[in-house]
């Protein structure tokens, strides 16, 4: 048994994911419990539609995103860190590439301009996401075999896990330039 290096991913077998990334209907909701920065709250998914997603956080942070990939930039965000980026859009999206469905060696590159709550535009926002590996990773005191994609952006780097079983992505891990690392990980569905 060999040890790997901190962050480096060990290789564990993963369904392969089908279907869409997101797994309810038009009009349906899902509702999950996870812990945030040490915090317990929820997250319910609303399906607004074929391509939308929004989602509201008990902590009263709410957004929308496409679902006809996983893991691209929100299309909007209200209330979600304080200062006047908690607030905002994206436009003049352009995407390359293809993360869904998940396999390793996929990759996806976004680019976009952010706008905030007072009017600032960043016209040079990027995301750019690669499934990396696959890895098993405890979250919520359960162990699952996700995919792990790894993202860099213009304010940082993320990484996410995805369970198949769960159907989920069951772990997050950020890091922002400016505000330092924080995550989540999926505890169970409510």
């Amino acid at each position: 048994v060999g040890f790997a290096l901190p962050g480096a991913a060990l290789a564990v077998e993963v369904a392969p994911v089908t279907g869409e990334s997101v797994p309810i209907a038009v009009g349906e909701t899902r509702k999950v419990q996870i812990i945030r920065n040490g915090e317990e709250m929820w997250r319910m998914a609303l399906r607004l539609s074929e391509n939308q997603l929004d989602v509201t956080r008990s902590d009263g942070c709410k957004f929308s995103r496409t679902i006809d990939d996983i893991y691209g930039p929100n299309l909007s965000w209200e209330n979600c860190s304080p200062g006047p980026w908690g607030t905002g859009k994206t436009e003049n999206m352009k995407k390359n590439g293809q993360l869904w469905p998940l396999a390793v060696g996929n990759k996806v590159e976004y680019k976009f301009h952010a706008v905030n709550s007072k009017g600032k535009k960043n016209k040079k926002a990027f995301r750019k996401c690669e499934v990396t590996g696959t890895e098993m990773v405890k979250a919520g005191g359960n162990d699952y075999a996700t995919y792990r994609v790894e993202c860099e952006e213009n304010s940082g780097t993320r990484v996410f896990n995805y369970s198949p079983e769960a159907r989920a992505t069951v772990m997050m891990q950020r890091n922002h330039k400016k505000r330092g690392p924080s995550g989540w990980e999926y505890v169970k569905d409510l």
